[in-house]
Order: C-alpha cells, then sequence, then structure tokens
C-alpha cells in the first residue's frame, strides 16, 4: 500500500510545522515567531499557505490588547505527515524498523497494536 507524495515543503514551512508539533498548546503567529527565531513577516504568509492546504487549522482567536489574534495547531500529526510526505510502502517501512530495532520489548507491542486493529476490522464488519 503506497501513498501519494505531497508537495514539497520548504524550509520555513517545516520549521513553522515542527514548532506546532512540538507544543501542545495552540500558538499566535507572534508566538511561532518567538519560538523559532524566525521574521512575523515571513511566519505570517507561511501560515496562510499551510492554513490553505489544511496542515494546520484555527484553534481558537482570542482578543490580544485590541486585536484578534488566531492560535493555531497542527491538522495532521508528525507522523501522518511523514507517512504521506516521503510515499512510504508500509512493508519497507516496517521491515526496515525492525531491521534497526534492538529493543526486544517492542515486539509485544506490535503484536498487541496488530491484534487491536484486526478486532477493530472484525467490530466494523
Amino acid at each position: 500500500m503506497t501513498m501519494k507524495k505531497m508537495r514539497q515543503f520548504n524550509k520555513r514551512e517545516s520549521e513553522i510545522l515542527q514548532v506546532l508539533w512540538e507544543h501542545e498548546d495552540a500558538l499566535s503567529a507572534n508566538e511561532i515567531a518567538e519560538i523559532s527565531g524566525i521574521s512575523k513577516n515571513t511566519v505570517l504568509p507561511v501560515l496562510k499557505k499551510l492554513l490553505n492546504d489544511n496542515y494546520i487549522k484555527v484553534d481558537e482567536v482570542v482578543l490580544t490588547g485590541k486585536t484578534l489574534t488566531r492560535k493555531y495547531l497542527p491538522a495532521i500529526d508528525k507522523e501522518e505527515f511523514v507517512l504521506k510526505h516521503y510515499n512510504l510502502n508500509i512493508d519497507n517501512l516496517l521491515n526496515h524498523f525492525l531491521a534497526e530495532e534492538d529493543d526486544p520489548d517492542v515486539i509485544p507491542t506490535i503484536e498487541k497494536l496488530l491484534k487491536d486493529k484486526k478486532r477493530q476490522f472484525k467490530e466494523d464488519e
């Protein structure tokens, strides 16, 4: 099962998504600029593009002084983004992961995830 490759992301888009993924709370453009060290004048158009492409969403609009401020959250989690963006094949991904993994405790975790997913498929039938 392969997924359609997503568009290329520039450095600023990736940096801003990373900031949002690393913070649990929604962030304003000013907060993103402060955390990332990227100019607010650069952050704003990047946020607009990410918003238009549905990679982020507006969580809330708050009053900051006399100004309404949007707070943003990622609309896609990092794992889903990586799977789609890099057009990964699940078989290759799992084989690579298992080849690199040296902790035997990961096997029962994977088995439990598979068992839970099988149960979910049966319940959905």
